[in-house]
């Protein structure tokens, strides 16, 4: 039941023998690459479900991302990702701002980027955070938690409507739930997943 993105599922980037309890993916191409990108997921198969994860990934810069996707093809997505953001914290006395690890949240649209800019979260320098995505119909919520119990919604309610054949005449296999890790710097880093859960159910929680 899951499934990768046209590649055959390789210890080389998607190993759970390189740190024992966990899924370990090796950074490869972008979210919008047609080829070898490091994404591991399962088919939405209800109106109403959720995806929760646990992430361990520390980015060095911005061509490198770890998250949980809401994933049509490499055109139409909703990605929330851990990643490397350089204007992270302003310097008080005005200099250069410094940068760190954060928490946002982007897509594409039929091929364009979307940004949503005021979804950016400081994250702690390192350690593990809980991501959760929650589709109910037509509606799609992102959250977080640094310990998995208390959720924060991140971002506005999104159209998951977009991630259906009957959108802009996309031809797929429908939509998924999944991890992901891309690095465009080296295809070195990686990110380790700790659990994957898929819940199929009429009372989704929210995010």
């Amino acid at each position: 039941k899951y499934q990768s993105l046209r590649v055959p599922i390789t210890d080389d980037w998607a190993s759970l023998t390189a740190e024992p309890g966990v899924l370990r993916l090796r950074g490869r191409h972008s979210v919008f690459s047609d080829h070898t990108q490091s994404l591991l997921g399962r088919r939405i198969q209800t109106w109403r479900a959720e995806a929760q994860t646990r992430v361990t990934f520390n980015p060095a810069n911005f061509l490198q991302m770890a998250g949980l996707l809401a994933f049509y093809d490499t055109r139409t997505f909703y990605y929330l990702r851990v990643f490397w953001e350089d204007n992270l914290h302003p310097d008080p006395a005005g200099g250069v701002p410094t940068g760190g690890r954060a928490l946002g949240l982007f897509g594409g649209d039929l091929g364009q980027r979307v940004e949503w800019p005021d979804t950016v979260v400081p994250l702690p320098g390192a350690g593990p955070v809980h991501l959760r995505s929650t589709l109910n119909e037509r509606r799609l919520n992102f959250g977080w938690s640094i310990d998995g119990e208390a959720f924060t919604p991140i971002g506005p309610t999104l159209d998951a409507a977009k991630l259906s054949d009957e959108y802009g005449y996309q031809t797929f296999t429908g939509p998924w739930f999944a991890l992901a890790c891309h690095d465009r710097d080296r295809a070195a880093i990686t990110a380790d997943f700790d659990y994957f859960a898929y819940r199929e159910n009429t009372k989704v929680q929210g995010p």
